[in-house]
């Protein structure tokens, strides 16, 4: 339990994700110009320099928080625009243990958000990716689903993933 506060205290005090604020209302000039005919793993091993396999299991992080934060409709409406959505999902890293309980009775309401984001950073960590990729992986993906969806598809995919971008 004590190591589980000193993680929390640690995320809330100065997570390295958080430290810069992103300006999620527009996607950076290099995502909006990326040519995604390709899809979003290759645009995003191109990009990043990174594997397929840190490709798809952190967009899988991503679009696994998106889908715990929205609702059924709205994830759906998102899940359309992104090819293999199912196989993304399946490809973030499982993670071993649950701490949402000791969270909820710590954070009450900031529970299910610091859970959340604290999921995906795990899940970046055992991918080999620093906190550094989180934002580069949602710059891109704001930049593939403005191209495929427009504001609405990523206005959703920044509610479903914006309390890991903000910092909580």
């Amino acid at each position: 339990m004590k190591k589980l506060f000193c993680l929390i205290c640690c995320l809330l005090v100065s997570p390295a994700w958080a430290t810069e604020p992103l300006q999620l209302a527009r996607a950076d000039a290099t995502s909006q110009a990326m040519d995604f005919a390709q899809g979003l793993v290759p645009a995003l091993t191109e990009s990043l320099g990174v594997s397929e396999t840190q490709a798809s299991g952190g967009l899988g992080s991503l679009f696994g928080l998106a889908k715990d934060n929205l609702g059924k409709e709205d994830f759906a409406s998102l899940a359309e625009l992104v090819p293999d959505m199912d196989q993304l999902l399946k490809a973030a890293p499982a993670l071993s243990g649950d701490s949402s309980d000791a969270l909820g009775s710590l954070m009450g309401d900031k529970a299910k958000a610091l859970t959340g984001a604290k999921a995906v950073y795990d899940q970046f960590s055992e991918l080999g990716l620093g906190t550094e990729h989180i934002a580069k992986y949602a710059e891109i993906v704001q930049g593939y689903l403005q191209s495929e969806g427009g504001q609405s598809a990523v206005d959703l995919f920044q509610q479903g993933v914006g309390s890991l971008l903000s910092g909580g």
